[in-house]
């Protein structure tokens, strides 16, 4: 979804984004004829590159996961996917439009109309849902920010950030719609572990040493 903006950021905050140069007010597009709300949310995303992925992304994965849930029932209407899912609905509808067109949905008009999966849910990928809207591989940049960031050139987290990041596009590539339509047993509570013993000190409920007369 994109975040709201304000008149006043609108005009303070669009040239300095660096998406590029601000229109007037009166128009509400930029130069490039994007929406400047757009534009400025699209700046916002670059700048936080290590997001998982976008809220189209999110929309997509709820949309098609309650397609998937519903679909003994038949086709599913835009309007109850976006009441079930609490998404706006002409939003929804360009979202589910792109899932049509890139071969996730499929979708009929008329009675008895809607929208459905266009294959199994074991062949359908996160990535297939993700990716129409978001290159979520690319939101992997250097969590310092440093666009040079390589084996040749690391930033202090590069080799353990590296590892973190096969693991995220491994989760991507693998997991299935049929994986999130599968019960999942409640956790429980995380144990804690104790704290570390101070050095040079006790650890917390420990016996204070004996006194020497």
């Amino acid at each position: 979804m994109l975040e709201p903006v304000s008149r006043e950021e609108l005009a303070g905050r669009h040239g300095a984004a660096g998406a590029c140069r601000p229109a007037t007010l009166q128009t509400g597009y930029c130069t490039r004829g994007r929406a400047l709300s757009r534009c400025i949310a699209l700046a916002r995303r670059r700048q936080r590159g290590t997001d998982l992925w976008s809220h189209t992304c999110e929309y997509a994965l709820r949309a098609v996961t309650h397609i998937a849930q519903r679909g003994g029932d038949g086709p599913v209407l835009a309007r109850d996917i976006a009441a079930a899912m609490d998404i706006p609905r002409p939003y929804l509808q360009r979202v589910l439009r792109e899932l049509v067109r890139r071969g996730v949905l499929t979708s009929a008009r008329g009675i008895g109309g809607g929208f459905r999966l266009n294959r199994p849910p074991e062949k359908i990928l996160l990535l297939d849902i993700m990716m129409p809207f978001d290159n979520v591989l690319a939101r992997t940049a250097c969590p310092f920010g440093n666009p040079r960031c390589g084996w040749e050139n690391p930033c202090p987290v590069h080799d353990r950030w590296s590892r973190v990041v096969a693991t995220y596009r491994s989760f991507l590539e693998s997991t299935t719609l049929a994986d999130l339509l599968r019960p999942q047993p409640a956790l429980g509570r995380i144990p804690v572990p104790p704290p570390p013993p101070r050095p040079g000190g006790n650890r917390a409920g420990a016996s204070p040493p004996e006194r020497r007369e």
